[in-house]
């Protein structure tokens, strides 16, 4: 009998009887008497539309008395013959998105195909032929295991088209210990970047958030049911950073029927994602943003924000009829204030020292500007 161990374990999966439905009839049942054979079994291809792998399987050996009572049983994984003693597989690379943080954090594959056990195992990478990173793997991997492997950020100078280069240590096969994935630089947009987000039946599954090249969380928005099947836009103007979009959806299932999805382009037009609502669970993009303004938003060149770092009071200049808010980097609200006058002064003694957003708004136009309180 042979039962899948991976893909479904409820007492396991019994997927073939090697003997046939009856068995085959054993003559000799003394006590201690010992009964061996060799069958013969050709794995297919698929169950049910499903990969069979060797090595998930598990072969089961029972007694039964007639056709119904089973007197005991045990089952194991099987050891293999035929194979090299150490011969590890780099099987995969992970694809990997466009980003202007100067490094990556790749993901592998590793596969033992050899009939020892692999406990350890140094992966060398690099990206663009740049200076090279080792990583030691630590585990225990039997014969046909694999195993998801994510390797530490590597720095690289960026290019329009980048390639990362891993091989595993040398071992008794190595055609299968090299491996490469490229992926191209992040695009280069304007500081004005307009955000379009068309809601389906669903609205409250879904949120987004703009993050600065330091991860802190610069624009946000949730909604909830009262926004369903709703075109929102957004206009924003973000200082000169390697910016990252997400995008969420709770369900998993993206935006149905009724909404056209989400597109991201900047004021002057450069397409950074365009319209979509098959977006899964959601997606992360990042682009490269120049600081300057696109065409209308000008009136916000001339906004100054100063001392920074400040100690005890912010002034910030040419503000008029304006919304200020100042935002911790966990997005609490620290201060608000509605149709500011030109040039406005705020007490931030009382503010713990760190890093702030202040957020300024007049119609559609948004800016935001960090500034530091010592």
């Amino acid at each position: 009998m042979v039962i899948w161990v991976n893909n479904y374990v409820h007492q396991h999966r019994l997927i073939d009887l090697l003997t046939g439905q009856w068995g085959i009839d054993i003559s000799n049942t003394t006590a201690g008497s010992f009964y061996s054979n060799e069958f013969t079994y050709a794995l297919p291809d698929d169950i049910n539309g499903i990969p069979v792998k060797i090595q998930d399987l598990e072969v089961v050996v029972f007694i039964a008395e007639t056709t119904q009572y089973v007197v005991s049983g045990n089952g194991a994984l099987p050891s293999y013959t035929g194979i090299s003693s150490n011969d590890i597989n780099l099987k995969s690379v992970s694809q990997i998105n466009p980003t202007c943080l100067g490094s990556v954090s790749p993901t592998i594959s590793i596969e033992n195909l050899g009939a020892n056990e692999a406990t350890t195992l140094d992966i060398t990478y690099s990206v663009n032929d740049g200076p090279s990173q080792v990583y030691s793997w630590t585990g225990n991997l039997s014969t046909f295991q694999e195993e998801e492997v994510a390797l530490p950020a590597i720095a690289f100078t960026q290019q329009a088209t980048n390639t990362l280069n891993i091989s595993v240590a040398s071992d008794d096969v190595n055609e299968n210990n090299t491996g490469a994935t490229s992926f191209d630089a992040v695009l280069e947009t304007i500081g004005t970047i307009l955000l379009s987000f068309d809601t389906d039946t669903f609205a409250h599954q879904n949120s987004w958030d703009f993050r600065d090249s330091s991860g802190n969380i610069i624009e946000s928005e949730s909604y909830n049911s009262s926004d369903d099947n709703q075109l929102f836009t957004y206009r924003f103007n973000f200082d000169a950073d390697c910016l990252e979009f997400n995008m969420y959806d709770t369900s998993g299932n993206g935006i149905l029927g009724s909404g056209d999805g989400v597109s991201l382009e900047d004021g002057n037009g450069v397409v950074i994602y365009a319209l979509n609502g098959d977006i899964g669970s959601g997606f992360s993009i990042q682009f490269n943003s120049d600081g300057v303004l696109g065409l209308g938003d000008n009136d916000f060149t001339s906004i100054e924000v100063f001392p920074n770092p400040a100690s005890s009071v912010l002034h910030i200049s040419n503000v008029e009829n304006t919304t200020i808010e100042i935002y911790t980097i966990l997005g609490q609200v620290m201060f608000t204030k509605e149709n500011g006058f030109d040039q406005e002064t705020i007490d931030v003694s009382s503010y713990k020292s760190g890093t702030y957003f202040i957020k300024i708004s007049k119609g559609a136009f948004t800016t935001t500007k960090k500034f530091t309180v010592l």
